[in-house]
Parts: C-alpha cells; structure tokens; sequence
C-alpha cells in the first residue's frame, strides 16, 4: 500500500488526501491548526458562530461542479441567492447587475472539510511539521520536540507558498515555484449586534476603501438570523499596510469605516473581533494547478498554484492525485 504524507488540511490538501485514500492509499495528514479547511474557517466568539475567512465559493470546473453537486445532496453545501451591491471610492452604494451563482458550506463553511475526510485518512491536527528529510526511498517528517513520522513513499505540501517553501528545497523546481508565487494578507473584522441593525443589504464589494468586502454572515443559508453579524475584509494594500496593527485597533477602525459608510443608523455593536489572515489571497499564481515531481516522489498543491478560489484549491489537490497514482499506481486505479 502506497504511504502518502499531506502537509496542510485545507481545500487543497484535503481533496488531494481524499483521491488519493479512495484509490486505497493510506494517507497521514499534518495540520499546525486546530482544525481543518484552512481559510475555509469558521469561529465562534459571544455564542454564535460566522466564516471568518472565504466567504462563498463558485463552480465552473465540470468536476468541481459535479462535486458540489454531492456536497449539495449531502446537505453540506446550499446556494446563497445574494446579489452584492458595490460601494465606490466616494462612498456611494451602487445596484451590481453581478448574478453569479454562488455556494456556502452549511451549517458553515467547514462543513466542506469535513464532507473531504474520511475513514481513510489519518488526521494530525496541532501539529507543525517544521522540516522533511528524504531517505534512500522514504519521507520523514519532523515537528517540535524531535517528533518524527517517517516511512511515507510520497510527500505532499498543500501549504501557502512562504510556507511551502523551505518543505521543497529538495526539488528546486518546485522551491522555485513557491519562491515564485505572490501571497496577500488580509484583516477580517467581525461586527455583532445584539438587535437587528436594520441593514438594507446583504453584501457588497468595495473600491478604493479600506474595506473590500462585506456581508451579512447570519443571512447566509444555514445559519440564524440573530444575533446579527457582519463580517469585514480589509483590503489588499490596507492589511499590508497594518500588518502588525494590534487586532482591537483594527476592528475598531474598520468598524468605524462600516457605521460611517454602511451602517449610520444601525446601534451601537454589542462586540467587534479581528482575525489577521498572513497569507490570505494569492497575488501572482504560478501556472499549473499543481506540480509533482516524480524522481523525489514529492509534490505541491493549493491555491497558490491555480489563482486562488475554493474551486482552484479543490481542483489543484484533485489534479496532485491524479498524477501520483498516474506516477505510482497500475492505470486500473486511477479514477
């Protein structure tokens, strides 16, 4: 049985595990967090929960669609009929003509993670894998407290690119790669209201604000209407430029962009929380959705790798799989 090491259990990591674990691949996979889905995240702060970071997915791909269409039939994943509107650099709230199909996980958006695992992988989550080493025909892994797990045929890095890196020194082309790719940080901010805030709209994209999205997370498909919640993205340029801004700060200057422009009618929040997102957006793909290489067994997989979206992790980790087992496996096993 071919033994499969993942680093990484978002999106990406986790659609390459679960190819690879229903062709009979045992598969191990390392997460540093807690939990899995990676920036598909929900968290629950003052009794309720909300997606702190992708907000909503799309489908074009056939295969991600036939996907979703599962996840819809498992009652993981519904349709989110909004129609954002748009603010402008001077403020003003736009009507959008955008009728994209749009998805979200319910009850939330990890319930996508949790549709990708199975019996059949081994998850690992809180740990760090800080290093990798190659044997005569092996990977082990290294985390703190000189833990190793070792005796893995294939290794699979499904990290954002600064992250992946130093995991692939050992193929240059693929360092190379990840050296290559362009990540953008991102603020979340999330406004709760004990009361309803008497919002006119559901969502909206912004431009030339220190904000760039926002949405009503409590309107979603899924999840309860109160208590009220609204969750904020800091732009691109605005997060790289407070990076290192105390989180309080930051949700009480967004928070206070959000009551001048969207809400000056709406009460006082009952609560505000920040999340800093490092490694948030991709900026600069590299071409292919995935890359492997064969001679070391190794291969990488993400967002990074497919211009970001859910759709370009899923497919990216999807297309990983299928090299390995084309690699590895009798073409009778490849599906």
């Amino acid at each position: 049985m071919l033994r499969v090491a993942v680093i990484g259990a978002g999106i990406a990591g986790l659609a390459c595990a679960a190819r690879l674990a229903a062709a009979g691949c045992r598969v191990d996979v390392f997460e540093k967090s807690r939990g899995t889905g990676g920036r598909l995240a929900t968290r629950r702060d003052h009794g309720t929960g909300f997606d702190l970071g992708a907000q909503y997915f799309t489908a074009r791909d056939p295969a991600f669609v036939a996907q979703v269409d599962a996840w819809r039939a498992a009652g993981a994943v519904a349709r989110w009929d909004v129609q954002p509107h748009v603010i402008d650099a001077t403020g003003r709230l736009l009507p959008s003509p955008d009728d994209t199909p749009r998805w979200v996980g319910t009850p939330s958006m990890t319930a996508i993670a949790q549709q990708l695992l199975g019996r059949q992988i081994v998850l690992c989550t809180g740990t760090r894998i800080e290093s990798v080493s190659r044997g005569a025909h092996r990977w082990s892994l290294h985390a703190a407290e000189h833990l190793v797990f070792d005796g893995f045929d294939v290794l699979v890095v499904a990290a954002p690119a600064p992250q992946a890196a130093p995991l692939l020194v050992a193929s240059p082309v693929l360092h190379a790669l990840a050296t290559g790719a362009v990540m953008e940080s991102c603020w979340a901010v999330v406004v709760g209201y004990d009361e309803p805030s008497g919002i006119r709209l559901d969502a909206a994209f912004a431009r030339g604000q220190p904000v760039s999205w926002l949405a009503r997370n409590s309107g979603k498909p899924g999840r309860a209407m109160m208590p009220e919640t609204w969750v904020l993205h800091a732009a691109p340029g605005w997060s790289e430029e407070h990076l290192e801004a105390p989180a309080d700060a930051v949700a009480r200057h967004l928070h206070r962009w959000f009551a001048q422009v969207v809400a000056p009618q709406a009460p006082e929040p009952a609560w505000l929380a920040a999340h800093r997102w490092r490694f948030a957006r991709t900026g600069h793909a590299v071409v292919d959705a995935s890359a492997y290489d064969e001679a070391l067994q190794l291969g990488v997989c993400g967002d990074w790798c497919s211009g970001g979206r859910v759709e370009g992790a899923w497919l990216s980790g999807h297309a990983l799989a299928a090299r390995i087992l084309a690699a590895q496996l009798p073409r009778n096993f490849v599906q």
